[in-house]
């Protein structure tokens, strides 16, 4: 799956390739299409 990763403080956002996280028992996994960020807080 893809994300949007920052590595250090004050470093721009990167796009990575993660693997798919496996729901342990009780969880789910939700699929996310969009989101928003805000970028004053970071």
């Amino acid at each position: 799956m893809r994300a949007m990763q920052i590595h250090t403080l004050g470093s721009p956002m990167e796009m990575v390739d993660i693997p798919r996280p496996s729901p342990a028992a009780g969880e789910v996994l939700v699929r996310v299409h969009t989101c928003g960020i805000n970028l004053a807080i970071l």
